[in-house]
């Protein structure tokens, strides 16, 4: 019998996942981990831009696309993820990531930035774009 534990993603815009789960996968600045039932209590920086799996006791999975945050682990079982923002991946239109990609592509292709932030915000809209379109490639060959 699995063991189940209380996940929540919340970002600026509000709570974007709370549920029962038996396994939560999650990326990292040190790599991708996996929390599961009664994990090591702790905090880590998540990268900032990459695709989260959720996986519930009834052989459901989910899968969202993050851009940077926390995950928070606690001594209590709860699992608490602060996302700068997550997006499920059945709501992304991946057509629109694509050219959102490519127009990000074409951004970084510059040679001088104005300023260090521009090229900062430039690469991280990149790295946003690309979660969001392997998030939505997951989640179609998984529902194929």
């Amino acid at each position: 019998m699995t063991t189940v534990f209380p996940f929540k993603v919340i970002t600026p815009e509000g709570v974007t996942y709370d549920s029962e789960v038996t396994e939560v996968v999650v990326p990292t600045v040190s790599g991708e981990i996996t929390v599961l039932h009664k994990h090591t209590p702790m905090v880590s920086t998540l990268s900032p831009g990459g695709v989260m799996k959720i996986r519930k006791e009834e052989g459901d999975e989910h899968i969202l696309a993050i851009s940077g945050g926390l995950i928070e682990t606690r001594k209590s079982g709860k699992v608490v993820v602060l996302a700068d923002r997550a997006e499920r991946a059945e709501d992304i239109d991946i057509n629109r990531a694509e050219e959102a990609r490519k127009r990000a592509e074409a951004i970084m292709q510059r040679k001088e930035f104005d300023t260090d932030i521009d090229h900062v915000r430039a690469k991280a809209l990149l790295q946003k774009e690309i979660a969001r379109i392997r998030a939505a490639e997951q989640h179609t060959r998984k529902n194929r």
